[in-house]
């Protein structure tokens, strides 16, 4: 079962139809609502954007509620704000940065499997006014030319980002879910990852 945590974006039911595509088990659980510890078994977890502004400090707050990230070993997507938590939680710095509101070229640094498929140049519907250094323990697979984090993949742990919205970018938005679950697939069948 995949939980989608909805963090107040308005593309949260996006999410969910391109969830569908590759799982039949989801289960949706507010911001407010979540806490690690209380979540029935589940195999993936995807954290969704936000209608925060995480340089007005609202990250403190939920800090604690996603500590567990630091020890987590749950396939873990994390879609803009969602991939904000996940780096705040590693310590990287959110930053006011340009606006971008439509597609955007992203450069992919890396041959990482969250981007199996893709050109070294594609586009991404992005909807953010922030941006986001390199958490620690993570390398950087995408960025654009007003961001140098646009994508990240832990070191070790199945854990993801992308600050961009897959769900709004037609069949490459696609591939990176798909991307995402053969990961979170490999990582569950193969005792040895973990």
């Amino acid at each position: 079962m995949v939980i989608i945590i909805d963090c107040g974006s308005v593309s949260v039911p996006d999410i969910v139809r391109e969830v569908r595509r590759f799982r039949s088990k989801m289960m949706m659980v507010g911001l407010q609502e979540f806490e690690a510890d209380q979540m029935p078994d589940h195999d993936a977890l995807i954290i969704s954007g936000t209608n925060m502004n995480f340089t007005d400090g609202e990250f403190e707050a939920l800090r604690e509620k996603f500590a567990f990230l630091m020890t987590s070993d749950m396939p873990t997507l994390g879609i803009g704000g969602g991939m904000q938590i996940i780096g705040q939680s590693y310590r990287a710095q959110i930053y006011k940065g340009v606006c971008e509101r439509d597609y955007t070229t992203m450069t992919r640094h890396t041959d990482h499997a969250i981007l199996s498929h893709f050109s070294y140049q594609f586009d991404m519907k992005t909807n953010h006014c922030e941006g986001i250094t390199l958490p620690a323990g993570f390398q950087k697979v995408a960025s654009s030319r007003n961001y140098e984090v646009e994508a990240i993949a832990h070191h070790f742990r199945p854990i993801y980002g992308v600050m961009f919205n897959p769900e709004l970018s037609g069949t490459l938005g696609t591939a990176i879910f798909k991307n995402f679950f053969n990961l979170a697939n490999s990582y569950i069948q193969n005792p040895m990852l973990r």
